[in-house]
């Protein structure tokens, strides 16, 4: 008797020994350290920290006709106060006066950065834009990284993918609206890009 007690005092013992190492090895399968918050925390850890970039000038950039975009006011958009603002030349039209597809203001940036995102003050609108970045200011050398529709007032569109150059240009690609004094022209009060150096 003493024998068959024994016996079932460790079968007893091996089984719960055996069921408990089972049950460890399942909660640990199932709490994966790499999922849920933790992962997200992570993710948002290894996104790099935007900083303002300073552009070093600004212009009106009118490639296909070469007349001046009011490039006299266009540091306007880039000084840090939106009661201040450039625009481009009034139009007898909304689509440019039937003479181009578009017309801008280019920034300068001195160097090439890389670019994540950009803040618009249009202080109107809608306007429809795409944002241009690339080493040359030249038209042919400038992709465009983002594009907005319908955007008035303080607009910030984030690149799907980072982008890198030295030239950044806010492109007015469709109709423009109304000024209230007769004629149509688009108008910045103020840039800001965000990225790395």
């Amino acid at each position: 008797m003493g024998v068959v007690a024994l016996l079932v005092f460790v079968a007893v013992v091996l089984g719960a020994w055996t069921l408990g190492s089972v049950m460890s090895d399942s909660n640990e399968a199932g709490s994966d350290p790499g999922t849920g918050e933790d992962q997200q925390q992570a993710s948002t850890d290894n996104e790099p920290e935007l900083v303002v970039l300073e552009p070093q000038g600004a212009a009106g950039f009118n490639p296909e006709t070469g007349d001046d975009e009011h490039s006299d006011k266009a540091p306007n958009a880039i000084d840090g106060d939106p009661s201040t603002r450039w625009n481009t030349t009034g139009y007898a039209q909304p689509d440019f006066g039937g003479l181009k597809s578009g017309v801008g203001l280019i920034l300068d940036m001195g160097e090439p950065v890389e670019l994540h995102e950009v803040t618009i003050d249009f202080g109107g609108g809608p306007y429809d834009f795409e944002v241009r970045v690339g080493d040359q200011a030249e038209q042919s050398a400038l992709t465009p990284a983002a594009a907005e529709s319908g955007a008035s007032g303080e607009v910030t569109v984030r690149l799907a993918e980072p982008t890198t150059g030295q030239y950044v240009v806010v492109w007015f690609t469709n109709e423009l609206p109304p000024d209230g004094g007769g004629a149509y022209r688009g108008t910045i009060n103020e840039v800001e890009l965000r990225g790395n150096t």
